[in-house]
């Protein structure tokens, strides 16, 4: 996997040397990544256990993969580069790619989940097999549902986790 770029972001590819950098520590990831850590790091969904299950999705040899990636907001000088979130893809036995996504919340709602989703989608999109993404997310995270909206996504029924809500993007 290569970075993608969009006019405000760059998207590093997570690897398993880039997730024990952030299990090691925020100075750590902040050199490996080129970029400022904010205090608020690590967005409420990227736990410590998420980013072992991340190492295990990069060094397994089966069906299900991670494709994922840092989202670091550039800027004019190297100090304003700061990562903001981070997201991506597990590809299932299908082949449907089911995404996943979270923002520290001093960046949410100014368009910078959007711009990284609609990049991805691009990336998926020229990946051979992909038959369609999923997404899941729970009907109080209005600000998840507007960018699933934004960038394709339809209703499609309950999710899989209970009092969540599924959404489907044919490719």
């Amino acid at each position: 996997m290569i970075s993608l770029y969009t006019k405000r972001l760059e998207l590093i590819p997570i690897t398993v040397e880039l997730c024990n950098a952030d299990l090691t520590s925020s100075e750590v990831l902040g050199i490996h990544l080129n970029c400022c850590i904010p205090d608020s790091w690590p967005p409420a969904l990227l736990t410590p256990e998420t980013l072992d299950e991340f190492i295990v999705l990069l060094t397994a040899e089966c069906e299900s993969r991670l494709y994922a990636y840092y989202w670091v907001k550039t800027g004019d000088t190297p100090d304003d580069r700061v990562l903001i979130g981070s997201g991506g893809f597990v590809r299932d036995k299908e082949g449907a790619f089911e995404l996943g996504y979270s923002v520290l919340e001093e960046y949410q709602q100014l368009g910078y989940a959007t711009e990284a989703v609609n990049e991805m989608i691009k990336w998926a999109r020229t990946n051979p097999g992909v038959v369609c993404l999923k997404a899941c997310t729970f009907p109080s995270l209005i600000g998840s549902i507007r960018v699933l909206e934004k960038t394709g996504f339809i209703r499609d029924g309950l999710g899989s986790e209970e009092g969540s809500i599924a959404y489907r993007l044919a490719l």
